[in-house]
């Protein structure tokens, strides 16, 4: 049975890398990631946000804050939601012993 949720993510051109992003989580803040081109770093940061969710008790995930809380605050990045199914998650997490 999936288990997904969905948090705003901010997506930035990394420095000095032509065609990589950086990808982090205002509500989750140990989950960053990077990747070449938008489709590596949108997959990166549903990993991480996976690894970064998968121990915490589901009653005190954070709560998701609003797209456009998130856009206002960062205009000049791209801001979109991204998914992980958090039973997905805690499987490759009890299975690789990840840690976020």
């Amino acid at each position: 049975m999936a288990n997904p949720v969905a948090y705003p993510a901010i997506i930035n051109d990394a420095p000095g890398r032509p065609d990589a992003f950086t990808v982090s989580f205002p509500d989750v803040p140990t989950a960053a990631a990077e990747g070449v081109g938008l489709g590596q770093v949108i997959l990166n940061g549903s990993q991480v946000l996976g690894l970064a969710l998968a121990d915490m008790d589901p009653d005190s995930l954070p709560v998701p804050s609003e797209q456009t809380v998130i856009e206002e605050a960062n205009p000049d990045a791209i801001v979109s939601y991204i998914a992980v199914d958090l039973d997905a998650a805690r499987e490759v997490e009890h299975v690789t012993g990840a840690e976020a």
